[in-house]
């Protein structure tokens, strides 16, 4: 029974120090916010990082997309399924410009 006391007087003096440093509220409501700076229009390919260096090429991209349409068409083949294959885009010798960690969109996208 000697220690309820001490716990009793620990809580309080918890307490009284979580009050002690709590703000008055004189100052009050939300703090005020200055100019917020929007930012220009975003365009994936204006955006560079460092591991750039590391994308594929335009045609290592084109081979790996032909082989995951490739390896996707021949497994629904396998499935029974091969009323409508994923088809093959032509190669058009565009950069890999995909940033997905930074989710960037076109503005049009954005706006809808």
């Amino acid at each position: 029974m000697t220690a309820l006391p001490r716990v009793v007087g620990a809580v309080a003096l918890l307490a009284l120090t979580m009050c002690a440093c709590s703000t008055s509220g004189a100052e009050g409501g939300e703090p005020k916010l200055g100019s917020v700076p929007t930012p220009g229009h975003l365009d994936a390919a204006q955006i560079t990082t460092p591991l750039d260096a590391y994308l594929p090429s335009p045609e290592e991209n084109y081979t790996l997309k032909k082989a995951r349409v490739l390896l996707v068409n021949s497994c629904m083949r396998e499935l029974g399924y091969a009323q409508n294959p994923q088809p093959l885009s032509r190669f058009s010798g565009e950069a890999y410009l995909e940033h997905g960690e930074f989710l960037v969109v076109p503005l049009e996208q954005a706006e809808r």
